[in-house]
């Protein structure tokens, strides 16, 4: 059934008909549109969200990284947080999918490095303490600062947490910037449900 705009109504106008296509025939559309994205029943309606459903972190202050050292960012300021993804207090690396907020998420990392021309910098998206699922990795070539950004698209369950884990080999330890303009911010944005 196609949509169709609703009619103004005015005194006089309501017989079966009328109500068959504004009432019945408007509600089954909006009904067909909820089972196509799998909301079935009432179990399914959290998972309709707005379009802010999500999170971005930030470090308010450099974090030192050890030579060949895979190391989780820790995230010491929210940016914003619609659901709590985020805890300020307990697991501050982690980015965790709260209850039902199962869905399919872009999730990325911006992490800024300390100039230092030796080595690779590396900021990887871990999933749940051991699943690599995305990587970027750069030489450094330069004693400016550097930018490094990852991102994915993925599909997350409840309780799902993924962290932005850096690695550096400069030959020492190398500090992750919280300043303009290489800051290291962390965040994660639902697009649908699952």
């Amino acid at each position: 059934m196609p949509w169709t705009t609703p009619i103004t109504w005015v005194n006089g106008t309501v017989s079966a008909a009328s109500m068959n296509t504004e009432i019945r025939d408007h509600v089954n559309y909006f009904k067909a549109a909820l089972d196509n994205t799998g909301i079935t029943s009432d179990v399914g309606m959290p998972q309709v969200t707005s379009a802010a459903c999500g999170a971005r972190v930030a470090r308010l202050s450099s974090q030192v990284i050890a030579h060949v050292s895979d190391t989780p960012l820790l995230y010491d300021f929210e940016r914003f947080d619609s659901d709590g993804f985020h805890d300020l207090t307990t697991n501050t690396s982690r980015l965790t999918i709260p209850a039902d907020k199962a869905g399919y998420y872009i999730v990325g990392a911006h992490t800024g490095w300390q100039g230092n021309a030796t080595g690779q910098r590396r900021t990887r998206l871990r999933l749940n303490g051991t699943t690599w699922i995305a990587t970027v990795m750069l030489d450094s070539i330069t004693t400016a600062d550097m930018l490094v950004s990852v991102n994915t698209f993925w599909k997350f369950v409840v309780g799902d947490y993924v962290e932005s884990v850096v690695y550096q080999a400069s030959g020492g330890n190398l500090s992750v910037q919280a300043t303009a303009p290489d800051y290291s911010d962390f965040y994660i944005h639902r697009i649908a449900a699952s």
